[in-house]
């Protein structure tokens, strides 16, 4: 027969997913809130006005943002990531998200958003669609993830992101000469993140930075539109020092 402890356990374990769907239905609707406060943010308008600029993205890949259901600055980062999907023209299906940090409740926010989740880690290594335009939404990620979106989409930087350290940096602080912009991939690729012009002033005092050979070589060739978050107007943290980069 069934013993008490087993009709415990069945009491927790039910306790335990009433816990989470309510954790996912608190999310959702924060999310829903926050994507509300997009459509009167000078932020958000600035942001979709920089985008709309440029050749129409097909897709837009969120990396780094966070745990949605317990960071308010996760779930507004995402917020400004679905509102520029709605104003050019992107279903939420064509936005993709993956950190490792995502819970098995964040996914099923993701889901009901109708966000795509990616399961796969591949550090960054990722290259724009072939002959489509790929943004990619990076608020306040490392360095090395912007060194690797970079490599992955550069001629001449194959080897070296593969072959990097743990934190995907290349090797040898040499060779920039090597790293060529030129690739068709390039013409369709641009970065909303930390601005790219920062970490080039602080190169020639941080050793590890100038091991990102390619987030440097970019920093110095691409044009960058710092995103105006004046006052900070979802406070600290949020969108300070964040730009749209792109390359010719």
């Amino acid at each position: 027969g069934v013993t008490g402890r087993q009709v415990d356990a069945s009491r927790a374990a039910l306790a335990s997913d009433s816990v989470g769907e309510q954790e996912v239905h608190r999310a959702v609707v924060q999310m829903q809130w926050s994507i509300e406060s997009m459509k009167s943010s000078g932020v958000a308008r600035h942001a979709v006005a920089m985008v709309q600029q440029l050749e129409a993205p097909q897709e837009i890949v969120c990396y780094g943002i966070g745990d949605i259901v317990n960071s308010r600055i996760a779930r507004l980062q995402l917020s400004l990531a679905l509102f520029i999907a709605s104003n050019v023209g992107l279903d939420r299906s064509a936005v993709s998200f993956y950190d490792p940090v995502l819970t098995h409740g964040g996914a099923k926010v993701l889901e009901k958003m109708g966000v795509t989740v990616t399961e796969e880690n591949v550090h960054c290594r990722r290259r724009v669609l072939d002959g489509g335009h790929t943004l990619f939404f990076m608020p306040h990620c490392d360095r090395e993830m912007y060194n690797n979106v970079i490599g992955a989409n550069m001629i001449g930087a194959e080897s070296s992101t593969v072959d990097g350290d743990a934190r995907g940096c290349p090797l040898s602080a040499e060779g920039g000469t090597s790293l060529r912009l030129s690739s068709p991939a390039f013409t369709n690729l641009s970065i909303l993140g930390n601005s790219f012009s920062a970490y080039e002033e602080r190169s020639p005092y941080d050793e590890a930075l100038r091991r990102c050979e390619h987030l440097l070589v970019a920093a110095s060739r691409c044009v960058e539109q710092p995103l105006r978050d004046l006052g900070e107007e979802f406070g600290p943290g949020v969108f300070n020092d964040t730009a749209l980069h792109t390359f010719a």
